[in-house]
Protein backbone atom coordinates (compact mmCIF):
# COMPACT_ATOMS: atom_id res chain seq x y z
CA UNK A 1 0.00 0.00 0.00
CA UNK A 2 1.18 3.35 -0.73
CA UNK A 3 1.01 4.15 3.07
CA UNK A 4 3.61 1.80 3.78
CA UNK A 5 1.64 -0.61 5.17
CA UNK A 6 1.70 -4.62 3.78
CA UNK A 7 -0.69 -7.07 3.90
CA UNK A 8 0.24 -10.61 4.25
CA UNK A 9 -1.77 -13.64 2.67
CA UNK A 10 -1.07 -17.26 2.39
CA UNK A 11 -2.28 -19.67 -0.40
CA UNK A 12 -3.74 -22.60 0.17
CA UNK A 13 -5.98 -25.34 -0.90
CA UNK A 14 -6.53 -27.17 -4.80
CA UNK A 15 -7.41 -23.80 -6.24
CA UNK A 16 -4.47 -22.26 -4.43
CA UNK A 17 -6.99 -19.28 -2.96
CA UNK A 18 -4.87 -16.38 -1.52
CA UNK A 19 -6.21 -16.15 2.03
CA UNK A 20 -5.29 -12.74 4.08
CA UNK A 21 -3.29 -13.01 7.36
CA UNK A 22 -3.61 -9.51 8.57
CA UNK A 23 -1.17 -6.56 8.35
CA UNK A 24 1.41 -4.84 9.27
CA UNK A 25 -0.05 -2.85 11.65
CA UNK A 26 -0.99 -6.07 13.81
CA UNK A 27 1.80 -8.65 12.36
CA UNK A 28 5.51 -8.65 12.55
CA UNK A 29 7.03 -11.04 9.40
CA UNK A 30 7.44 -13.55 12.12
CA UNK A 31 4.35 -13.49 13.37
CA UNK A 32 2.46 -13.33 9.46
CA UNK A 33 4.77 -16.71 8.87
CA UNK A 34 3.70 -18.25 11.96
CA UNK A 35 -0.29 -17.40 11.47
CA UNK A 36 1.01 -18.88 7.79
CA UNK A 37 2.09 -22.14 9.63
CA UNK A 38 -1.39 -22.46 11.52
CA UNK A 39 -3.12 -21.67 8.61
CA UNK A 40 -1.85 -24.22 6.27
CA UNK A 41 -2.08 -27.13 9.28
CA UNK A 42 -5.76 -25.45 10.07
CA UNK A 43 -6.37 -26.14 5.95
CA UNK A 44 -5.50 -29.74 6.26
CA UNK A 45 -7.91 -30.37 8.51
CA UNK A 46 -10.63 -28.05 7.02
CA UNK A 47 -11.48 -26.00 10.61
CA UNK A 48 -11.09 -21.92 9.65
CA UNK A 49 -12.80 -19.23 11.57
CA UNK A 50 -15.95 -19.73 9.26
CA UNK A 51 -16.57 -23.13 9.95
CA UNK A 52 -16.23 -22.96 13.33
CA UNK A 53 -19.22 -20.20 13.57
CA UNK A 54 -21.31 -22.40 11.48
CA UNK A 55 -20.99 -25.35 14.39
CA UNK A 56 -21.38 -22.30 17.46
CA UNK A 57 -25.14 -21.32 14.90
CA UNK A 58 -26.23 -24.94 14.11
CA UNK A 59 -26.04 -25.45 17.73
CA UNK A 60 -27.58 -22.35 18.82
CA UNK A 61 -30.78 -23.73 16.34
CA UNK A 62 -31.37 -26.49 18.16
CA UNK A 63 -30.82 -25.35 21.32
CA UNK A 64 -33.22 -22.50 20.27
CA UNK A 65 -31.17 -19.63 20.56
CA UNK A 66 -32.90 -16.07 19.41
CA UNK A 67 -30.20 -14.67 18.54
CA UNK A 68 -28.84 -17.04 15.43
CA UNK A 69 -30.44 -14.69 12.86
CA UNK A 70 -28.82 -11.70 13.64
CA UNK A 71 -25.35 -12.98 14.96
CA UNK A 72 -25.54 -14.67 11.20
CA UNK A 73 -26.24 -11.04 9.40
CA UNK A 74 -23.32 -9.32 11.97
CA UNK A 75 -21.27 -12.17 10.87
CA UNK A 76 -21.80 -11.84 7.24
CA UNK A 77 -21.40 -8.27 7.00
CA UNK A 78 -18.82 -7.77 9.48
CA UNK A 79 -16.36 -10.87 10.37
CA UNK A 80 -16.65 -13.36 7.44
CA UNK A 81 -14.94 -10.70 4.87
CA UNK A 82 -11.84 -10.22 6.74
CA UNK A 83 -11.79 -14.04 8.51
CA UNK A 84 -14.39 -16.18 7.52
CA UNK A 85 -11.52 -17.77 5.68
CA UNK A 86 -8.69 -17.84 7.95
CA UNK A 87 -7.62 -21.20 9.87
CA UNK A 88 -9.35 -21.25 13.33
CA UNK A 89 -5.72 -21.64 15.14
CA UNK A 90 -3.92 -19.16 12.81
CA UNK A 91 -6.89 -16.33 14.05
CA UNK A 92 -5.52 -14.12 16.83
CA UNK A 93 -5.07 -10.97 18.58
CA UNK A 94 -4.09 -8.76 15.50
CA UNK A 95 -7.43 -10.29 13.38
CA UNK A 96 -9.75 -9.63 15.99
CA UNK A 97 -8.74 -6.06 16.16
CA UNK A 98 -8.30 -5.93 12.61
CA UNK A 99 -12.36 -6.91 12.30
CA UNK A 100 -13.09 -4.28 15.16
CA UNK A 101 -11.21 -1.60 13.86
CA UNK A 102 -12.82 -2.11 9.87
CA UNK A 103 -16.29 -1.75 12.04
CA UNK A 104 -18.57 1.86 10.13
CA UNK A 105 -17.58 4.77 12.42
CA UNK A 106 -21.21 5.28 12.74
CA UNK A 107 -21.71 1.93 14.55
CA UNK A 108 -22.80 2.73 18.28
CA UNK A 109 -20.78 0.97 20.86
CA UNK A 110 -23.30 -1.56 21.72
CA UNK A 111 -23.24 -2.57 18.16
CA UNK A 112 -19.45 -3.17 18.72
CA UNK A 113 -19.59 -4.86 21.76
CA UNK A 114 -22.39 -7.15 19.86
CA UNK A 115 -19.77 -7.99 17.22
CA UNK A 116 -16.86 -8.63 20.09
CA UNK A 117 -19.22 -11.52 21.53
CA UNK A 118 -20.09 -13.05 18.57
CA UNK A 119 -16.46 -13.41 18.34
CA UNK A 120 -15.54 -14.41 21.56
CA UNK A 121 -18.47 -16.94 21.50
CA UNK A 122 -16.81 -18.79 18.38
CA UNK A 123 -13.53 -19.07 20.06
CA UNK A 124 -14.83 -20.07 23.21
CA UNK A 125 -16.68 -23.00 21.60
CA UNK A 126 -13.55 -23.33 19.34
CA UNK A 127 -11.41 -23.87 23.08
CA UNK A 128 -14.17 -26.49 24.22
CA UNK A 129 -14.14 -28.90 21.24
CA UNK A 130 -10.03 -28.47 21.26
CA UNK A 131 -10.01 -26.41 18.13
CA UNK A 132 -7.39 -23.92 20.08
CA UNK A 133 -6.07 -23.65 23.50
CA UNK A 134 -6.32 -19.95 24.39
CA UNK A 135 -9.62 -16.93 23.28
CA UNK A 136 -7.25 -13.87 21.79
CA UNK A 137 -10.07 -12.03 22.24
CA UNK A 138 -9.75 -11.87 26.42
CA UNK A 139 -7.09 -9.18 25.65
CA UNK A 140 -9.91 -7.20 24.71
CA UNK A 141 -12.56 -5.19 26.56
CA UNK A 142 -16.04 -4.44 25.96
CA UNK A 143 -17.01 -0.57 25.79
CA UNK A 144 -19.31 1.34 28.09
CA UNK A 145 -22.58 1.31 26.86
CA UNK A 146 -24.24 4.44 27.06
CA UNK A 147 -27.92 3.18 28.76
CA UNK A 148 -30.85 5.18 26.99
CA UNK A 149 -33.48 7.08 29.37
CA UNK A 150 -37.02 5.98 28.85
CA UNK A 151 -39.52 9.05 30.14
CA UNK A 152 -42.12 8.31 32.44
CA UNK A 153 -45.43 8.53 30.03
CA UNK A 154 -47.46 11.11 31.00
CA UNK A 155 -51.59 10.98 30.97
CA UNK A 156 -51.06 12.82 27.59
CA UNK A 157 -48.78 10.32 25.86
CA UNK A 158 -50.62 7.54 26.68
CA UNK A 159 -54.02 9.74 25.71
CA UNK A 160 -51.95 9.61 22.05
CA UNK A 161 -50.42 6.00 21.63
CA UNK A 162 -54.22 4.53 22.47
CA UNK A 163 -55.42 6.80 19.80
CA UNK A 164 -53.12 5.66 17.61
CA UNK A 165 -53.82 1.89 18.02
CA UNK A 166 -57.02 2.28 17.64
CA UNK A 167 -56.47 4.25 14.47
CA UNK A 168 -54.57 1.22 13.31
CA UNK A 169 -57.16 -1.36 14.65
CA UNK A 170 -59.65 0.16 12.02
CA UNK A 171 -57.37 0.40 8.92
CA UNK A 172 -55.70 -2.84 9.88
CA UNK A 173 -57.37 -5.41 12.18
CA UNK A 174 -54.69 -8.04 12.30
CA UNK A 175 -52.03 -5.16 12.41
CA UNK A 176 -53.96 -3.19 15.27
CA UNK A 177 -54.71 -6.15 17.78
CA UNK A 178 -51.11 -7.32 17.46
CA UNK A 179 -50.12 -4.01 18.99
CA UNK A 180 -52.82 -3.70 21.65
CA UNK A 181 -51.58 -7.03 22.99
CA UNK A 182 -47.77 -5.64 22.58
CA UNK A 183 -49.23 -2.56 24.39
CA UNK A 184 -51.45 -4.56 26.86
CA UNK A 185 -48.94 -7.45 28.09
CA UNK A 186 -45.26 -6.29 27.67
CA UNK A 187 -44.54 -9.19 25.36
CA UNK A 188 -41.69 -9.14 22.55
CA UNK A 189 -42.96 -8.62 18.96
CA UNK A 190 -41.90 -12.30 18.72
CA UNK A 191 -43.21 -13.20 21.32
CA UNK A 192 -47.06 -12.62 20.46
CA UNK A 193 -46.41 -13.36 16.83
CA UNK A 194 -45.62 -17.24 17.45
CA UNK A 195 -48.97 -16.58 20.72
CA UNK A 196 -51.36 -19.80 20.57
CA UNK A 197 -54.46 -20.47 22.12
CA UNK A 198 -53.02 -23.31 24.05
CA UNK A 199 -50.75 -20.62 25.30
CA UNK A 200 -53.31 -18.88 27.03
CA UNK A 201 -54.19 -19.64 30.41
CA UNK A 202 -57.46 -17.94 31.41
CA UNK A 203 -57.58 -19.27 35.10
CA UNK A 204 -54.13 -18.29 36.12
CA UNK A 205 -54.58 -15.54 33.52
CA UNK A 206 -51.27 -15.82 31.96
CA UNK A 207 -49.55 -16.74 28.74
CA UNK A 208 -46.51 -19.09 28.32
CA UNK A 209 -44.08 -18.28 25.79
CA UNK A 210 -41.98 -21.09 24.15
CA UNK A 211 -40.11 -18.86 21.92
CA UNK A 212 -38.61 -15.93 24.04
CA UNK A 213 -35.35 -14.24 23.08
CA UNK A 214 -33.53 -16.33 25.48
CA UNK A 215 -34.91 -20.25 24.37
CA UNK A 216 -36.27 -20.25 27.65
CA UNK A 217 -40.14 -20.64 28.42
CA UNK A 218 -41.63 -17.11 30.20
CA UNK A 219 -44.77 -16.55 31.89
CA UNK A 220 -46.31 -13.39 31.00
CA UNK A 221 -49.10 -12.12 33.25
CA UNK A 222 -52.63 -10.91 30.91
CA UNK A 223 -54.18 -8.55 32.62
CA UNK A 224 -58.03 -7.87 32.03
CA UNK A 225 -58.01 -5.92 29.23
CA UNK A 226 -55.58 -8.14 28.00
CA UNK A 227 -57.72 -11.17 28.66
CA UNK A 228 -60.60 -9.55 27.31
CA UNK A 229 -58.96 -8.42 23.53
CA UNK A 230 -57.76 -12.24 23.46
CA UNK A 231 -61.67 -13.47 24.22
CA UNK A 232 -62.66 -11.04 21.29
CA UNK A 233 -59.98 -12.57 19.19
CA UNK A 234 -61.17 -15.96 19.96
CA UNK A 235 -64.78 -15.65 19.10
CA UNK A 236 -64.09 -14.02 15.73
CA UNK A 237 -62.05 -16.87 14.54
CA UNK A 238 -64.80 -18.63 15.57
Amino acid sequence: YSGGRTVYYVRKGEGRARIRLGDSNHLTIKKAREAAIAAMADDAAGITFGSVFAEVMENGKLSGVASVKKDTVRYEMHIEPLIGAVGISACGLSNVKEVMENLPAEHSDATRNRVLALIRKVFIYAMKVGYVSEDPTRHLSFRQEVKRSIPEPDDDLIRKVNKAVKFVQQKNPVAGNLIRMLQLSGMRLGEAQGLLWGDINTVSKQASLPKTKSGKLRFVPLNPEALELLEELREEAG
